[in-house]
């Protein structure tokens, strides 16, 4: 059994990982900020310990006995790109040196990054290597940073980073849209000759959870995908048979999203409630192609995704379905 720390436990993806990890006899604990509801503890189904990633308040307090962290926290919501980098990667830093105070107890640290900090994959053909890494946002370049903190070599803990790239699910939110869409009969999606990755939630959940295991390496970083880059016709094809119809793309112009999505971030200065859609997030957008060689996972934590994209959108709308979103 190893006890857990599970930082940003309340987002869709750390509340995954919780049953997860308690499926494979581990004793996860969720970190919440100090003066959290009631509420907002109750709902996670662990125990959970109170700290400020930002300041490092009740950190201490938060690692004491565990054997793991399992960093979470950050995403790419923002009121203003400052955010992408306080949230990403000084919330990284922050923990980071209070595992380097003469703490023996955390023997691993396994970060959530993202295919952003990796870039595009080139012609998609030949995937990026890790000392390649060109990330096109300021999003992608906070997570590269946090990745570049917890791989150091004075660190003394293992570490493994999990790069995930699109993740759609029953609690991710997201992609929604998309769904909502197909549903229709179109899919707003950029131009025709890009490829992209996907997974589904529970796939990233797995492969968290196999970085814990006994001889896991210990310094590695892990791309991970539900079995290959998808063209938009594939990807339109797989909601087509999800939605039994023919689902249509609907392109999506730059030169009207751009103004757009500055409007969405004056709108989330004005209300102060962070949002997903802003300039930064078209700048991944534009990439070429997203993709990424994930043998070494497979390799070394004989890690394999469960579904693909079709079994994993079919799986995503259904529980979408139960809930009443679509």
């Amino acid at each position: 059994m190893v006890r857990v720390l599970i930082t940003g436990a309340t987002g869709s993806l750390a509340r995954g990982i919780i049953p997860a990890l308690q499926a494979r006899g581990h004793s996860p604990f969720g970190l919440v900020r100090p003066h959290s509801p009631d509420a907002v503890r109750d709902a996670l189904a662990c125990p959970t310990r109170s700290a400020c990633l930002s300041s490092g308040e009740g950190l201490a307090g938060a690692l004491e006995g565990m054997d793991a962290v399992i960093h979470c926290a950050g995403g790419g919501r923002l009121i203003r790109e400052q955010n992408l980098r306080d949230n990403n990667t000084e919330t990284t830093r922050v923990l980071v040196e209070e595992l380097r105070r003469d703490r023996q107890e955390v023997r691993r640290v396994v970060l959530t990054s993202s295919y952003a900090a990796m870039g595009s994959a080139g012609t998609g053909e030949n995937p990026c290597l890790q000392d390649e890494a060109t990330p096109w946002s300021v999003y992608g370049r906070a997570k590269l940073a946090a990745e570049t903190l917890v791989l150091s070599p004075e660190n003394p803990f293992a570490a493994i980073v999990i790069r995930p790239p699109a993740i759609h699910g029953p609690d991710d939110l997201r992609l929604l849209p998309l769904f909502r869409a197909a549903q229709r009969g179109w899919a707003p999606l950029p131009h025709a000759g890009r490829t992209f990755s996907w997974i589904h939630s529970s796939d990233v959940h797995s492969a968290h959870v196999l970085a814990l295991k006994n001889g896991a390496p210990g310094r590695a970083v892990y791309a991970i995908d539900d079995g290959a880059p998808r063209s938009i016709q594939e990807i339109l094809d797989a909601l087509g048979k999800v939605f039994g119809r023919t689902v249509r793309r609907v392109p999506l112009p730059m030169a009207l999203a751009w103004p757009v999505a500055w409007a969405n971030e004056q709108r989330a200065r004005w209300t102060q409630k962070p949002t997903l859609f802003t300039r930064d997030k078209l700048r991944d957008l534009r990439v070429p192609h997203w993709a990424a060689d994930t043998s070494a996972i497979r390799r070394d934590l004989g890690w394999t995704p469960r579904h693909d994209l079709c079994s994993g959108f079919k799986a995503t709308v259904h529980s979408h379905e139960k809930e009443g979103r679509l």
